[in-house]
């Protein structure tokens, strides 16, 4: 049986080792069938691909071919057209002359055949050959006029155009028949009228309103006229009885004229002078001038317009101050007004609420343009620049390696610089605004960091031992004592003197002011005594922190009400302001 089994397992053995070699023959013939078919699949596609891009690039080159060829035969056509004409165009153009000089030729050759013959004879054949010459050249003549009479009749357009747009269209003013002048448009004449109201004065609501008539008319600019002389020549042609003398304007206003101008305008120089003089001691940066426009205007006036000069002196050289008012001109904007009067748009508005204020205004409304002011008010205008420091800030960083009581500068401070413009206004010497108009940092500040133990601080209740020690660094004194109304002692020393608590307590108030104590800091010390530290450089520390006797809780400085760096400090029994009492028995014992 043993033989049998291991016969039997021989066979099983040899048969299964036959059929996996058929396996791996078959696999292979069809793997090598799969790779064969592949690969002539993937043959026939790229052979397939490369004959369609031949043949595409060939049909694509002979399109373009044929595309250049069809192009390159309209070019030549166009390349004939313009030949043609041009040559066509050159030959029309010259024909004349080239039949004008032979005509020429011949006619001196016929001159010179005939000489000596009769001049009958002679003037019949020149008669016969011109005759002859223009029946046979006339076509010449018609096609070199078919091009150039349209050139020269544009020519003509043109030229005729620009005749009509250069010529000045103006205004022809007349009045009673008389012509008084040209202006550029109506609203100049409009101005004019305006000006001659302006000049009534004491007339109520009286208007003049002249009978003057209007026409067009082509002039030069030199013969138009302003609105200045308009009103000159107006009132002159008009039979008012008139004046010629300076009229005196403020911000735009006619208070009158005077047959002393030169006088008044003494008078105006006399009032800026001595800011002037003044402004000249103060640097470049001032600028003297009159708040409103102070002009003297040459004209002729009505007479009734005229003041006399006393009255005009005395205005000029009043200070009495008034509520100043300007009456609107037909067509005159709110922003003139406001410029001649020396004020903006905005305090305008402010000072007239009641009027809607818009672009242009109506005529003859009545503005206020300034408040208890005089008519004549000198504005001189200083800009200030100055450096100001800008005092660095202390980083502190707490520290519990460290005990109470230790502090270490670890990197100094610098203090930083500011350029700081401030514009100041005078009204007649008096000032009246201060503003800065701008600051710009030249130097950083440089913060100083310092490191302060807190080891064994706020580790207690806070309640005090009862007894003080010295509240600041070594050196420096006592610069004021207990009384005379002085509620404290003052300890002077250096900046950045350190500070410590005298005693153990809670912080009660930390904080910053610009009056008083300045940065100052008050200690309870839960026994019924407070302490107090002024004037500051720096707090260290904030309200409801527990301090230990000895910790540092600022640096000293001269912050507040101070005339120099010194530590204000104070010991109040019960803890109130009422309760201050002097401190030199809790230092010294």
């Amino acid at each position: 049986m043993a033989y049998t089994i291991g016969k039997l397992n021989h066979l099983s053995y040899n048969r299964s080792a036959g059929y996996h070699r058929r396996q791996r023959v078959l696999v292979s013939h069809i793997l090598e069938h799969a790779y064969g078919n592949v690969g002539d699949f993937f043959y026939v596609i790229g052979a397939r691909i490369e004959r369609e891009e031949k043949h595409l690039w060939r049909m694509t080159r002979h399109g373009v071919t044929a595309a250049c060829n069809r192009i390159l035969v309209w070019l030549q056509r166009l390349w004939a057209i313009l030949c043609t004409g041009l040559f066509s165009l050159v030959r029309d153009l010259s024909n004349p002359f080239v039949k004008l000089a032979g005509s020429i030729g011949g006619l001196f050759l016929i001159l010179k055949e005939m000489k000596g013959l009769p001049g009958r004879m002679v003037r019949a054949r020149v008669s016969s050959f011109f005759r002859y010459g223009w029946a046979k050249n006339k076509y010449v003549v018609e096609r070199f006029l078919s091009y150039v009479l349209p050139v020269v009749c544009c020519a003509l357009c043109v030229l005729t155009i620009r005749t009509v747009m250069s010529l000045n269209y103006a205004i022809r003013v007349s009045y009673n028949g008389q012509q008084i002048g040209f202006v550029t448009d109506e609203s100049v004449y409009d101005s004019a009228v305006d000006i001659i109201d302006s000049r009534l004065v004491d007339v109520g609501e009286e208007k003049w309103t002249p009978s003057a008539t209007l026409t067009m008319a082509v002039v030069s600019p030199s013969d138009l006229s302003t609105q200045d002389v308009l009103a000159n020549r107006l009132l002159s042609a008009s039979g008012t009885e008139i004046v010629e003398a300076p009229g005196l304007y403020v911000g735009g206003q006619f208070y009158g004229a005077t047959t002393a101008g030169d006088l008044l305008q003494e008078d105006l120089d006399a009032v800026i002078e001595p800011y002037i003089e003044y402004a000249s001691t103060l640097g470049d940066d001032v600028t003297v001038k009159f708040i409103r426009d102070v002009t003297l205007v040459p004209g002729v006036y009505p007479a009734s317009s005229v003041e006399s000069f006393d009255d005009l002196d005395e205005l000029v050289n009043s200070t009495e101050a008034q509520d100043i008012y300007y009456n609107a001109k037909r067509g005159e904007s709110t922003a003139e007004i406001a410029t001649q009067n020396g004020i903006t748009l905005e305090q305008l508005v402010a000072l007239n609420p009641e009027q809607i204020l818009k672009d242009t205004i109506e005529e003859n409304t009545k503005l206020l343009v300034a408040e208890n002011q005089s008519v004549i008010t000198v504005k001189t205008t200083r800009t200030q620049v100055r450096t100001e420091r800008i005092a660095y800030k202390n980083v502190v960083t707490r520290d519990s390696r460290f005990n109470v009581g230790y502090y270490w500068f670890a990197s100094s401070g610098q203090d930083g610089e500011k350029t700081i413009t401030t514009e100041i206004v005078y009204e007649n010497g008096v000032e009246v605004s201060r503003s800065v108009v701008s600051e710009e940092i030249t130097k950083e500040p440089v913060n100083q960091e310092i490191v302060i133990g807190t080891n064994g601080a706020g580790g207690g209740s806070g309640v005090g031992t009862g007894s003080f020690i010295w509240p600041t660094g070594p050196g420096g004194g006592i610069s004021r004592g207990f009384g005379n109304g002085h509620g404290g002692m003052d300890i002077w020393n250096s900046y950045n003197t350190p500070i410590y608590a005298a005693d153990s307590g809670v912080v009660i108030v930390s904080q910053d002011t610009t009056v008083g104590y300045g940065r100052y800091v008050i200690i309870d010390h839960q026994n019924g005594i407070a302490t107090l530290y002024g004037h500051m450089n720096q707090r260290l520390v904030e309200v409801g922190e527990v301090v230990a006797k000895g910790q540092l809780i600022g640096l000293m400085g001269s912050t507040g009400y101070s005339t120099g760096s010194h530590l204000h400090f104070e010991v109040r029994i019960g803890g109130g302001y009422n309760g201050r009492v002097d401190p030199a028995p809790w230092l010294y014992g």
